[in-house]
Protein backbone atom coordinates (compact mmCIF):
# COMPACT_ATOMS: atom_id res chain seq x y z
CA UNK A 1 0.00 0.00 0.00
CA UNK A 2 0.88 3.62 -0.64
CA UNK A 3 1.77 5.96 2.36
CA UNK A 4 -0.88 8.49 2.36
CA UNK A 5 0.80 12.17 2.29
CA UNK A 6 0.82 13.99 5.08
CA UNK A 7 -1.06 18.08 4.49
CA UNK A 8 2.53 19.53 5.26
CA UNK A 9 3.96 17.75 1.72
CA UNK A 10 1.88 19.15 -0.78
CA UNK A 11 4.16 21.30 -2.53
CA UNK A 12 3.01 24.11 -5.47
CA UNK A 13 4.34 22.27 -9.20
CA UNK A 14 4.13 24.43 -11.99
CA UNK A 15 2.68 23.12 -15.14
CA UNK A 16 5.00 21.98 -17.79
CA UNK A 17 8.07 22.93 -16.25
CA UNK A 18 10.20 21.34 -18.46
CA UNK A 19 9.12 23.63 -21.15
CA UNK A 20 9.58 26.66 -19.43
CA UNK A 21 13.23 25.50 -18.80
CA UNK A 22 13.72 25.04 -22.39
CA UNK A 23 12.40 28.51 -23.19
CA UNK A 24 14.70 30.40 -20.44
CA UNK A 25 17.76 28.21 -21.81
CA UNK A 26 17.15 29.46 -25.36
CA UNK A 27 16.64 33.11 -24.19
CA UNK A 28 19.80 32.94 -21.98
CA UNK A 29 21.76 31.13 -24.99
CA UNK A 30 20.71 33.84 -27.40
CA UNK A 31 21.61 36.53 -24.92
CA UNK A 32 25.02 35.09 -24.45
CA UNK A 33 25.92 34.66 -28.12
CA UNK A 34 24.91 38.20 -28.91
CA UNK A 35 26.84 39.47 -26.22
CA UNK A 36 30.26 38.08 -27.03
CA UNK A 37 29.81 39.48 -30.44
CA UNK A 38 31.38 42.67 -29.26
CA UNK A 39 35.10 40.54 -28.36
CA UNK A 40 35.15 38.74 -31.82
CA UNK A 41 36.06 41.02 -34.49
CA UNK A 42 39.11 41.80 -31.97
CA UNK A 43 39.78 38.57 -31.78
CA UNK A 44 39.94 37.89 -35.56
CA UNK A 45 43.16 40.10 -36.19
CA UNK A 46 45.43 38.65 -34.10
CA UNK A 47 44.49 35.03 -35.77
CA UNK A 48 45.65 36.79 -38.90
CA UNK A 49 48.85 37.96 -37.95
CA UNK A 50 49.69 34.09 -36.61
CA UNK A 51 48.56 33.21 -40.29
CA UNK A 52 50.97 35.92 -41.68
CA UNK A 53 53.86 34.84 -39.98
CA UNK A 54 53.33 30.86 -40.81
CA UNK A 55 53.43 32.19 -44.23
CA UNK A 56 56.68 34.60 -43.49
CA UNK A 57 58.19 31.04 -42.60
CA UNK A 58 56.95 29.59 -45.93
CA UNK A 59 58.51 32.80 -47.63
CA UNK A 60 61.78 32.03 -46.29
CA UNK A 61 61.48 28.79 -47.34
CA UNK A 62 60.11 29.92 -50.99
CA UNK A 63 63.93 31.84 -51.19
CA UNK A 64 65.76 28.53 -51.45
CA UNK A 65 62.98 26.87 -53.36
CA UNK A 66 62.06 29.57 -55.66
CA UNK A 67 58.27 28.30 -55.96
CA UNK A 68 56.46 31.39 -56.87
CA UNK A 69 53.09 29.42 -55.15
CA UNK A 70 54.30 30.03 -51.85
CA UNK A 71 54.96 33.77 -52.58
CA UNK A 72 51.04 33.97 -54.19
CA UNK A 73 49.85 33.32 -50.94
CA UNK A 74 52.06 35.17 -48.97
CA UNK A 75 50.34 38.18 -51.17
CA UNK A 76 46.73 36.91 -50.52
CA UNK A 77 47.23 36.80 -47.25
CA UNK A 78 48.68 40.36 -47.09
CA UNK A 79 45.73 41.52 -48.82
CA UNK A 80 43.44 39.86 -45.98
CA UNK A 81 45.12 41.30 -43.38
CA UNK A 82 44.98 45.13 -44.71
CA UNK A 83 41.30 44.64 -45.30
CA UNK A 84 40.86 43.08 -41.65
CA UNK A 85 42.70 46.07 -40.12
CA UNK A 86 40.59 49.14 -38.44
CA UNK A 87 41.31 51.62 -41.21
CA UNK A 88 40.18 48.92 -43.39
CA UNK A 89 37.38 49.03 -46.02
CA UNK A 90 34.99 45.55 -44.72
CA UNK A 91 36.33 46.84 -40.79
CA UNK A 92 34.60 50.03 -41.54
CA UNK A 93 31.45 48.83 -43.57
CA UNK A 94 31.15 45.92 -40.89
CA UNK A 95 28.12 46.71 -38.91
CA UNK A 96 29.57 47.39 -34.91
CA UNK A 97 28.96 44.94 -32.76
CA UNK A 98 27.79 42.26 -35.07
CA UNK A 99 29.08 39.24 -35.53
CA UNK A 100 28.38 36.75 -38.59
CA UNK A 101 29.66 33.96 -37.09
CA UNK A 102 27.59 34.04 -34.14
CA UNK A 103 24.45 36.52 -35.56
CA UNK A 104 22.63 33.51 -37.62
CA UNK A 105 23.04 31.17 -34.50
CA UNK A 106 21.31 33.44 -31.95
CA UNK A 107 18.76 34.42 -34.24
CA UNK A 108 18.24 30.26 -35.04
CA UNK A 109 18.03 30.08 -31.32
CA UNK A 110 15.19 33.15 -30.95
CA UNK A 111 13.17 31.80 -33.79
CA UNK A 112 13.08 28.08 -32.04
CA UNK A 113 12.10 29.76 -28.61
CA UNK A 114 8.91 31.38 -31.01
CA UNK A 115 8.09 27.85 -32.34
CA UNK A 116 8.19 26.45 -29.11
CA UNK A 117 6.09 29.00 -26.99
CA UNK A 118 3.47 28.68 -29.99
CA UNK A 119 2.94 25.18 -29.99
CA UNK A 120 3.25 24.81 -26.40
CA UNK A 121 0.88 27.69 -26.09
CA UNK A 122 2.76 29.16 -23.74
CA UNK A 123 2.67 33.18 -23.49
CA UNK A 124 6.32 34.92 -23.71
CA UNK A 125 6.71 37.83 -20.48
CA UNK A 126 6.42 41.33 -22.43
CA UNK A 127 9.85 42.31 -21.64
CA UNK A 128 10.79 39.19 -23.84
CA UNK A 129 9.07 39.34 -26.96
CA UNK A 130 9.79 43.20 -26.45
CA UNK A 131 13.56 42.52 -27.07
CA UNK A 132 12.94 40.40 -30.00
CA UNK A 133 12.51 41.25 -33.44
CA UNK A 134 9.82 40.09 -35.01
CA UNK A 135 10.72 39.83 -38.54
CA UNK A 136 14.36 38.30 -38.31
CA UNK A 137 14.42 37.32 -34.93
CA UNK A 138 17.21 39.63 -33.68
CA UNK A 139 17.77 39.88 -30.40
CA UNK A 140 17.40 43.74 -30.07
CA UNK A 141 20.33 44.64 -27.73
CA UNK A 142 20.56 48.83 -27.71
CA UNK A 143 23.40 50.40 -29.49
CA UNK A 144 24.72 47.29 -30.81
CA UNK A 145 21.72 45.78 -32.91
CA UNK A 146 19.02 48.32 -32.60
CA UNK A 147 18.70 52.32 -32.48
CA UNK A 148 15.83 53.82 -30.44
CA UNK A 149 13.93 57.18 -30.69
CA UNK A 150 10.98 59.25 -29.84
CA UNK A 151 8.47 60.33 -32.33
CA UNK A 152 5.64 62.72 -32.07
CA UNK A 153 3.63 62.55 -34.50
CA UNK A 154 0.78 65.76 -33.47
CA UNK A 155 0.97 68.83 -35.23
CA UNK A 156 4.19 70.99 -34.03
CA UNK A 157 4.67 68.00 -31.44
CA UNK A 158 2.72 70.04 -28.37
CA UNK A 159 0.70 66.74 -27.46
CA UNK A 160 3.12 65.06 -24.62
CA UNK A 161 0.81 62.21 -24.44
CA UNK A 162 1.43 61.35 -28.63
CA UNK A 163 4.89 60.61 -27.77
CA UNK A 164 6.30 56.88 -28.89
CA UNK A 165 9.63 55.41 -28.60
CA UNK A 166 10.38 53.42 -32.12
CA UNK A 167 13.15 50.94 -31.89
CA UNK A 168 14.30 49.89 -35.37
CA UNK A 169 16.40 46.60 -35.91
CA UNK A 170 20.38 47.10 -37.08
CA UNK A 171 19.77 44.02 -39.58
CA UNK A 172 16.32 44.22 -41.39
CA UNK A 173 15.37 47.73 -40.19
CA UNK A 174 11.92 47.07 -39.13
CA UNK A 175 10.27 48.87 -36.22
CA UNK A 176 8.49 48.72 -33.10
CA UNK A 177 6.25 51.33 -31.66
CA UNK A 178 5.50 51.59 -28.18
CA UNK A 179 3.43 54.22 -26.88
CA UNK A 180 5.33 56.65 -23.66
CA UNK A 181 2.96 59.32 -22.93
CA UNK A 182 -0.03 57.72 -23.26
CA UNK A 183 -2.88 56.06 -20.93
CA UNK A 184 -2.62 52.19 -20.64
CA UNK A 185 -5.53 51.05 -21.83
CA UNK A 186 -8.31 49.41 -19.07
CA UNK A 187 -8.97 45.57 -20.14
CA UNK A 188 -12.45 44.81 -21.67
CA UNK A 189 -14.04 43.17 -18.58
CA UNK A 190 -13.35 47.04 -16.71
CA UNK A 191 -14.83 48.69 -19.87
CA UNK A 192 -17.52 46.52 -19.71
CA UNK A 193 -17.91 47.06 -16.01
CA UNK A 194 -17.68 50.84 -16.77
CA UNK A 195 -20.10 50.84 -18.92
CA UNK A 196 -22.61 49.08 -17.25
CA UNK A 197 -22.71 51.28 -14.32
CA UNK A 198 -22.56 54.48 -16.59
CA UNK A 199 -26.36 54.17 -17.70
CA UNK A 200 -27.49 53.54 -13.47
CA UNK A 201 -25.51 56.63 -12.45
CA UNK A 202 -27.42 58.72 -15.04
CA UNK A 203 -30.57 57.23 -14.27
CA UNK A 204 -30.46 58.01 -10.70
CA UNK A 205 -29.49 61.65 -11.85
CA UNK A 206 -32.77 62.05 -13.42
CA UNK A 207 -34.76 60.84 -10.72
CA UNK A 208 -33.39 62.88 -8.23
CA UNK A 209 -34.06 65.65 -10.72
Amino acid sequence: MAKAKGKGSKTSSVPQRHIHSRLSFLYQAATLLSGIQMTDQTATIPSIHGHQRHQATDDQRAKHSHTPAHIQNLEEADAALRKQEPGGSSQRDAPQGLSMAHAPMARRLLSHLRGVSLKSQIRLSPAMKHSVCKRCDTLLVPGSTSTSRIENLSRGGKKPWADVMVICCGVCYAEKRFPVGARRQQKRKQRRQDAVEQPEVNDADVAGD
